[in-house]
């Protein structure tokens, strides 16, 4: 009987778990779409997109509405903002060719140093495959 409860129980938080995922899914696409469609948002439009863009990953442990955020801030002309918001990424996910990548743009319009950035994006992509897509 315990070990039924207990099946159940765990049954129980792994779909609520995967609820909030989905959720949490659902609101970074919408406002990925809003943030970064045509025609660009109003101000207000914006924070309100970038507010829904954290919410959206209560509990996602992935870095994709992180790179949102950096992106919507690009497309903002925020690129030192930007910057921080992929430099906590590629602290955390070492191996996150796309935050590298956004990493390396916002440098790039601030005319600061790239190395240590294009270091990193060959070593995790020595072929440069990305390039080629």
């Amino acid at each position: 009987m315990i070990v039924r409860l207990a099946v159940a129980v765990a049954a129980v938080i792994a779909i609520a778990w995967l609820a909030v995922l989905l959720r949490d899914h659902q609101l970074e696409t919408s406002a990925s779409n809003e943030l970064l469609g045509k025609p660009a948002p109003s101000a207000a439009a914006f924070a309100r997109e970038m507010a829904r863009v954290r919410d959206s990953g209560l509990l996602d442990p992935g870095s994709d509405a992180d790179l949102v955020r950096a992106k919507a801030l690009i497309s903002r002309n925020r690129t030192r903002e930007a910057g921080r918001v992929a430099e906590d990424i590629v602290r955390r996910e070492p191996d996150n060719l796309e935050a590298w990548y956004t990493l390396l743009f916002t440098r790039q319009i601030d005319h600061r140093p790239t190395a240590d950035v294009l270091r990193a994006i060959r070593r995790i992509d020595p072929l440069g495959t990305r390039s080629q897509r």
